[in-house]
């Protein structure tokens, strides 16, 4: 028994020395736990945390420190001290969710906001429950916080620039709900902006029944497709647009995203050039368009009356022949054209389009089409055609394709005028590496002034800028509008600071001179961009609507550029 003894002591010491050292080495594990779990939250930018209810005590895990941006050895988490960070306008909602969480005991989400020391607002996504005792007494409140500023941002930029796109804009699911659309949607339709909430598109479509609808939605899911058709406006009646349409990814869901542009008008135009080809085959069948046959020995030229009228001659009696032909056309012109006839000589139709320039002294566009004859030995015997006045016609489709590319309020260059010119210098610098920088600007509170004083005055406002800016820039640089207030200037042979200069010079220009409303600045902020190497055209846009953003959160009224900040007062470099 006594030699036992001491050997069941070095047993009892060894168990102890052993559950020490195990206790010591799961200690460890549960803080590596600890700190891993911690590295996870910070990296999802999460925060937990836990309130004792009858201790009063509040844990906060360390992300919840970083995303309050708090000191955590100078601040003890209270919920008093939580609470004073909720954003006032929210803190009612707040307590509301948090009395519905401990009635219903059920787990309550809260997205409300927090404000920062310097004044910045945070965005938060809270998930809060509370356990209760056996008799039914609250003992403790869990929950995490979600860090969402970036994402809701992004999704306030969203709706700001679809709510005020120039084009009717809209956001469809898969069955034809409106999930988002500009105001300029609801403007076409005859409708105020909120009515159009949980309308579908059965209720504007005027030309595809539901079925061809249906089939319609299901091919847009798969492809981009731009057609016309019909829609309705609130009080019934019907105007002709022409849809873009493409699928696009929103919500983690596959949406259809469209553009809608009222072609009533080009729609007009169209008509009447049908209209007028129509009249000109009739006149053409009738003897209306002017015919002329030239005689290949005498040389003696014959006209009808039409043609007489087309070249302005009043004396329709006198003779013509070629020389007298040949004193109607342009000068600057004339060899050029009598080396293109000499050349048809020798085929047996020709068609040409040229100017003349009529008796009574006026310019015009000829459509001039003609057949040569020959006798057996290959000698030109005569030959006929015809001349047709295409000068309207011509001014017409010159009208159409500057519409095209023309924003219809400013006169300035659309976004369709933007993507060929960027494409043209993209193409340039790649050839021949000319330089260009782009500028991207908008309105600063342009939403505000359109709420404040009114379309219209908003409408006064971008016209006034644009004819403000255009006067400022080169002949070789260009502006467009790409939608709403958002404006591009793009300047070729251009580095960046010389382009930061020029936008220096438009944005002071702005603050000064346009006084289109009495007792307010209109300011912009500008974003610019210098084309280098490996830019794409979109990352060329990208690196400008970057720095434009950099100027709309350094205060707005800047220009902002890589390397380069101006203030609103002063023009002192920084690194941005």
């Amino acid at each position: 028994m006594m030699i036992l003894l001491p050997s069941l002591v070095i047993l009892l010491l060894a168990l102890t020395f052993y559950g020490r050292s195990r206790i010591i080495k799961v200690r460890r594990e549960l803080v590596q736990v600890r700190e891993q779990l911690e590295r996870g939250l910070m990296v999802a930018n999460m925060g937990v945390w836990e309130y004792d209810i009858s201790s009063k005590k509040l844990y906060w895990s360390d992300t919840i420190y970083h995303i309050t941006e708090q000191d955590r050895e100078r601040t003890t988490p209270t919920r008093e001290a939580f609470w004073d960070l909720i954003h006032p306008e929210d803190r009612e909602m707040v307590l509301e969710k948090q009395k519905e969480s401990l009635n219903t005991r059920r787990k309550t989400e809260i997205i409300h906001r927090i404000l920062m020391k310097d004044g910045r607002v945070k965005w938060i996504e809270e998930h809060l429950k509370t356990e209760f005792d056996k008799s039914g007494n609250p003992v403790k409140s869990v929950g995490t916080i979600y860090d969402f500023t970036r994402q809701k941002e992004g999704e306030l930029i969203f709706k700001s620039l679809l709510e005020n796109a120039s084009d009717g804009i809209h956001i469809l699911d898969e069955k034809g709900n409106l999930l988002y659309y500009s105001r300029s949607f609801a403007r076409s339709l005859g409708y105020e902006y909120d009515e159009l909430e949980n309308k579908n598109i059965t209720d504007w479509e005027a030309n595809l029944d539901k079925d061809q609808i249906r089939a319609t939605i299901k091919l847009l899911l798969k492809s981009d497709i731009t057609f016309e058709t019909k829609h309705r406006k609130k009080d019934g009646t019907l105007f002709d647009v022409q849809i873009s349409a493409t699928d696009i990814l929103l919500d983690g869901k596959k949406r259809i995203y469209a553009s809608q542009r009222d072609i009533s008008e080009q729609k007009h135009y169209i008509e009447q050039l049908n209209k007028l080809n129509i009249m000109l085959n009739t006149a053409a069948k009738v003897g209306k368009i002017g015919f002329w046959e030239l005689d290949g020995i005498s040389g003696k030229v014959e006209w009808n009356e039409a043609l007489y009228d087309i070249f302005e001659v009043d004396d329709k009696t006198s003779p013509m022949d070629r020389e007298r032909f040949l004193t109607f056309l342009p000068p600057e012109k004339k060899d050029d054209l009598i080396h293109k006839f000499m050349l048809f000589q020798k085929r047996g139709d020709y068609s040409v389009v040229h100017d003349i320039i009529t008796e009574k002294g006026n310019r015009k566009i000829v459509d001039e089409r003609g057949r040569h004859f020959y006798d057996g030995e290959g000698r030109l015997i005569k030959t006929v055609g015809s001349v047709m006045d295409i000068t309207e016609r011509i001014a017409r489709e010159r009208i159409i394709k500057k519409q095209a590319v023309t924003d219809e309020l400013t006169q300035l260059g659309n976004r369709k005028a933007y993507n060929e010119r960027l494409s043209e210098l993209i193409a340039q610098y790649k050839r021949y590496h000319l330089i260009f920088s782009l500028l991207i600007f908008d309105i600063d509170l342009f939403k505000d002034i359109n709420d404040t004083y009114g379309h219209h005055v908003g409408d006064q406002v971008l016209m006034a800028l644009g004819k403000l800016v255009s006067s400022l820039v080169r002949k070789n640089d260009f502006i467009f509008r790409i939608g709403g207030e958002e404006f591009v200037i793009l300047m070729s042979g251009t580095d960046m600071e010389h382009a930061i200069l020029l936008a220096e010079k438009v944005r002071r220009a702005i603050e000064k001179d346009l006084n289109v409303i009495s007792n307010r600045d209109v300011t912009v902020s500008i974003g610019v961009g210098e084309m280098e190497r490996d830019d794409t055209a979109d990352s060329l846009f990208r690196k400008a609507d970057k720095n434009l953003y950099l100027a709309k959160r350094s205060g707005r009224n800047r220009v902002v550029g890589d390397l380069y900040s101006f203030p609103a007062k002063g023009a002192t470099h920084t690194q941005s």
